[in-house]
């Protein structure tokens, strides 16, 4: 989630035009005709309950969490419940980095050096 509105985002990401960077220059590209999807919205969608968005952030692997309280009848709660256990405990999938003082993407400007928290 991000608080700036997504044209903005998009006009600020210009990726060729920075100096510094942690890791390779990205940019946004806009995409109009899409709709976002909430949690909230997932609840309603799935379930036809109502979600109320309590809290957020976690550690240990809960850094994306929500806390929702689900409102409902029996059935839609109990709908709504199913669903979100099928997603508790989703992994990632497994990504491969290489240490960035071997990285082959010419254009990548992250000034490794000597930093201590560099992949080794």
């Amino acid at each position: 989630m991000i608080q700036t509105p997504i044209d903005k985002a998009t006009r600020e990401t210009k990726k060729d035009q920075y100096s510094y960077g942690m890791g390779m220059s990205a940019g946004l590209i806009p995409w109009p005709s899409g709709k976002t999807i909430t949690e909230i919205d997932a609840v309603e969608i799935l379930s036809g309950a109502k979600a109320i968005h309590i809290a957020s952030g976690g550690l240990d692997g809960a850094e994306g969490a929500v806390t929702l309280v689900i409102k409902g009848n029996d059935e839609q709660v109990r709908k709504a419940i199913e669903y979100i256990e099928q997603s508790k405990g989703a992994k990632f999938p497994q990504v491969r980095l290489c240490s960035c003082n071997e990285c082959p993407v010419p254009h990548c400007k992250f000034p490794v050096g000597d930093k201590p928290w560099a992949l080794s």
